[in-house]
Order: C-alpha cells, then sequence, then structure tokens
C-alpha cells in the first residue's frame, strides 16, 4: 500500500554516478533519466521517460543508515571509484556528509 520498492542495484548505480559526475541529489536523478546509458548502468534493459525514483530515496537512506553509516558508505564508494580513476572530486575538496546536528 505504500511507496513501490526500488531495487538496490538501481540505488547503488545511482549513488555510484551521483558521486562519479559530481552531482546533487536532484540533478542526479534528472541525469539518469535523459540519458539511455546511465539507464544501462543502472540496470534497465529500455529506456525509462520517467524519473527512476524520488530525489528524497536519497535522503531516506542517508537518515536510515545515520551520519555515520551514511559517511562509511559514501567513504567506500569514492575511495573505490578513485581507484579507478573515476570520481571527479578535487584532492581538497570535502565528500563529507554534514552532520544532522548541524542542520535545521
Amino acid at each position: 500500500m505504500g511507496h513501490d520498492t526500488v531495487d538496490l542495484r538501481v540505488v547503488l548505480g545511482a549513488l555510484l554516478i551521483k558521486h562519479i559526475e559530481d552531482l546533487s541529489d536532484e540533478d542526479t536523478i534528472t541525469y539518469i533519466q535523459e540519458n539511455i546509458y546511465a539507464q544501462f548502468f543502472v540496470s534497465f534493459s529500455t529506456f525509462q521517460a520517467k524519473p527512476i525514483f524520488a530525489p528524497s530515496l536519497f535522503v531516506e537512506i542517508r537518515h536510515r543508515l545515520g551520519f555515520e553509516g551514511s559517511q562509511n558508505l559514501n567513504d567506500e564508494v569514492i575511495k573505490h571509484n578513485k581507484s579507478l580513476g573515476m570520481v571527479k572530486h578535487r584532492a581538497n575538496k570535502s565528500a563529507t556528509i554534514p552532520s544532522p546536528r548541524n542542520q535545521r
């Protein structure tokens, strides 16, 4: 009766695209929606004209994992992709998530 579930491979693929392309949550969804190659990367076999999921899912995942879990997941994704030479983050740019205590 709630929202449809989203395959974990789609979410992880979107997270990889987010960090590889250095995009915001909303821009990541738009990028995937408009790019057939990105859709194939996240495991769709045909082009989808609608958004793959709401950008708020990224926020929900961060809340469920908690600050430390989100930080660890982001660090692992970025570390793996840096080793492949795929992440566009500058060396001095922080890839951390702001602490929930500092958010209002």
